[in-house]
């Protein structure tokens, strides 16, 4: 064998795929269990990149504090108290 599997839905799974271990859920996934909204997963999107708040906002088209205020807001939606905890939790991977 080539070191590849098949799998049932007709994919295959290499060596390199199996050693990354289990996906991580997206950012895009966290916002819709949140149920947030559009303007909110977008500024949660540009904050898991890792980009300062001041170049994430001015990508956005939107002010620093309006940003800073959408993180809060999503930050009491998930139970966190700081955006470092929420960004662990979006990219902990999953077991």
């Amino acid at each position: 064998m080539n070191g590849n599997r098949s799998w049932p839905t007709g994919g295959a799974l290499d060596c390199a795929d199996a050693a990354r271990g289990p996906v991580k859920p997206s950012a895009t996934a966290y916002a819709a269990r949140l149920r947030l909204s559009r303007r909110q997963s977008q500024v949660l999107d540009a904050l898991v990149t890792g980009r300062p708040y001041k170049d994430a906002a001015r990508a956005l088209r939107m002010s620093y504090s309006t940003f800073r205020t959408h993180v809060e807001k999503i930050q009491a939606k998930a139970g966190l108290k700081t955006a470092r905890q929420l960004i662990a939790t979006i990219l902990r991977p999953t077991i």
